[in-house]
């Protein structure tokens, strides 16, 4: 099943691989990356696959000490079948 999470995150160095290296050690499997660096915060959108529970992840992320917020947003295979 595949869902897109938003993120907000701390821009310091190797936060986006904390991500990412989490993401895949989960079982997840990474479709596509969005970064926004030109707020205050820097917004990174994620589109990820995989059978695991989607919930197990966002609390994961939260825990990271450069994650602010998580919030799963609309499923994009939703949008592209409409």
């Amino acid at each position: 099943m595949q869902h897109r999470l938003l993120l907000d995150m701390d821009a310091h160095d190797g936060a986006l691989l904390r991500v990412l290296a989490l993401i895949e050690r989960r079982g997840f499997t990474l479709q596509q990356v969005d970064a926004n660096s030109l707020a205050a915060t820097p917004q990174v959108t994620l589109a990820v696959a995989g059978t695991t529970n989607i919930d197990v992840l966002v609390r994961q992320l939260q825990r990271l000490i450069d994650v602010r917020d998580v919030r799963i947003t609309t499923n994009p295979t939703t949008e592209e079948s409409q």
